[in-house]
């Protein structure tokens, strides 16, 4: 049985830090469709000051947001300090062992991405979790005025 949620996700004050700390982001599973709503994620995320790494399996774009797509996240050639995962079939267990491997401190699901075991595992880990919480929602809540940067 697996611990309650509330007990190992991040709280309020910990994403305002997050969100403060982080620079680079991976996003799995950004498309690169302007009308969707992962690109819109990832277009809001550049607006304010991040750098976005797009991560997708089944695009051939070769540049989302005028960054380099990788096709997975073990294919991501330098460190992040945020994965986002926008993709509700990603092997969110193995994005986790390798985020945690090349020292990535937050694994970001996306409402409707995820279950508590996925976050759990990630959580195990060592790594902070955020779940079924929208990063461009959050980051306009915690920065109403951009504040950040």
């Amino acid at each position: 049985m697996l611990p309650p949620l509330r007990s190992f996700l991040a709280s309020d004050r910990t994403i305002r830090e997050i969100l403060r700390d982080s620079r680079s982001i991976a996003l799995i599973g950004i498309d690169s469709d302007p009308s969707t709503a992962t690109f819109r994620v990832g277009r809001a995320l550049q607006s304010h000051g991040y750098r976005v790494l797009p991560v997708h399996c089944a695009t051939n774009a070769r540049e989302i947001l005028g960054e380099p797509v990788s096709g997975s996240f073990d294919d991501l050639g330098e460190p992040v300090d945020l994965i986002v995962v926008l993709q509700r079939d990603a092997d969110l267990d193995r994005i986790a062992t390798t985020a945690h491997e090349r020292g990535t401190r937050v694994l970001w699901l996306q409402p409707g991405v995820g279950d508590p075991a996925a976050a759990y595992a990630a959580h195990r880990r060592g790594m902070l979790v955020v779940m079924n919480r929208c990063i461009a929602k959050e980051y306009e809540a915690q920065f109403p005025e951009d504040e950040l940067l």
